[in-house]
């Protein structure tokens, strides 16, 4: 199996993020990444420093996910890229179960992106989760030709071959992740989706994620990214 490292990125998360870090560790990731994304609470991410195995990246205000993200992604290029073979993304709230990120490094691929994609018909998906994702992934199709069934997924296998790319990308909130996908498909690199267990932890109530406000601005980035990123 390829050498992969976990990066999180983090925004006031819960003690449950250490838990979830040591579960990682035990289950066979040697090195994990964090991003403190501006949090308040410093108190989890100083218990996660005394953890051997942790790597802290702090942002001193909060940049949004996609900055955290491309922060963890310049890290992995100066000081990681040649001892592992790439990137897997992991949310801060334990909703990506471990034996997930198992399953889609089983499809681990130098030249494309893998998503673990959640199945948003069962009766545990909060009514705007599935209504917010059900907009994203047809405006989707009608823009770029191709339905990705959950086109906000956290969980993803990012090679070495994309990487250096992906930090020059636009946004640096949600936006991030979704302009993946579209450079993806502009560039032509194959897009995996493998189906992952679905998790809401208290009905997702601690999501930063607004599904209907948040869906109506990514449909204004596929709009955008139309005359982007093209070959």
């Amino acid at each position: 199996m390829k050498k992969i490292i976990p990066l999180i990125p983090s925004f006031n998360p819960t003690n449950s993020l250490i838990q979830y870090v040591k579960d990682l560790y035990k289950s066979g990731f040697l090195k994990i990444l964090i991003v403190d994304d501006g949090s308040k609470d410093k108190k989890i991410f100083e218990d996660l420093k005394k953890l051997k195995y942790c790597t802290i990246l702090t942002h001193q205000i909060n940049l949004g996910k996609g900055a955290a993200l491309k922060t963890g992604f310049r890290y992995y290029i100066r000081n990681l890229k040649d001892k592992y073979d790439g990137i897997i993304t992991l949310d801060d709230d334990s909703q990506h179960l471990i034996e997930d990120t198992f399953k889609l490094m089983n499809f681990f691929d130098n030249n494309s992106l893998i998503l673990g994609v959640r199945n948003f018909n069962l009766k545990i998906v909060p009514l705007k989760s599935k209504l917010g994702n059900k907009i994203t992934s047809r405006m989707f199709k009608i823009f770029y030709k191709k339905y990705i069934s959950d086109t906000q997924t956290g969980l993803r296998i990012y090679p070495n071959s994309l990487i250096k790319e992906l930090c020059y990308l636009d946004g640096n909130k949600f936006d991030f992740e979704t302009n993946v996908l579209i450079y993806c498909i502009k560039k032509h690199i194959n897009i995996i989706e493998i189906t992952i267990n679905t998790v809401y932890i208290n009905k997702n109530k601690h999501s930063r994620f607004n599904p209907i406000k948040d869906s109506i601005k990514i449909c204004k980035i596929f709009f955008k990214g139309r005359k982007k990123y093209n070959s």
